[in-house]
C-alpha cells in the first residue's frame, strides 16, 4: 500500500517563493531599462528634427532659386533663368543650324 505524505516542506516552498520574487524583480528592472533606452532614443530623434527642418528649408530655398529669374551680376549683365526655360533655350540652340553650316550643301 502506498502511503501519502501530508507534510509540506516549508523550506522548498520558501525557496520557490524567493526565486519567484527574484525573477519578478529582475523582469521589472529589465523592463525599466528597456523603457529608459526607448525614451532616450525618442529624445535623440526629436533633437535631430530641427536640423532636418533647417535642411528642408535650405532645400526649398535652392529649389526656389531654380524657378526664378534674377540678376547674377548687373555689371556683367548676367541673369539667372529658371532651369526649365534654360533647358528649352539650350535645346532650341542645339536644334538650330549653325551659321558656318548654312552655306554648305549636304
Amino acid at each position: 500500500m502506498d502511503t501519502q505524505r501530508d507534510d509540506v516542506r516549508t523550506s522548498t516552498v520558501a525557496m520557490v517563493g524567493l526565486l519567484g520574487i527574484i525573477a519578478l524583480v529582475a523582469i521589472v528592472l529589465l523592463l525599466d531599462l528597456i523603457a529608459a533606452v526607448m525614451v532616450e532614443q525618442e529624445v535623440r530623434l526629436h533633437e535631430s528634427e530641427p536640423a532636418a527642418t533647417e535642411r528642408d528649408r535650405a532645400r526649398a530655398r535652392q529649389e526656389a532659386r531654380l524657378t526664378e529669374y534674377r540678376w547674377v551680376s548687373r555689371e556683367a549683365k548676367a541673369v539667372a533663368v529658371p532651369i526649365d526655360r534654360a533647358a528649352e533655350l539650350v535645346l532650341r540652340d542645339l536644334a538650330a543650324p549653325k551659321e558656318e553650316d548654312r552655306g554648305k550643301t549636304p
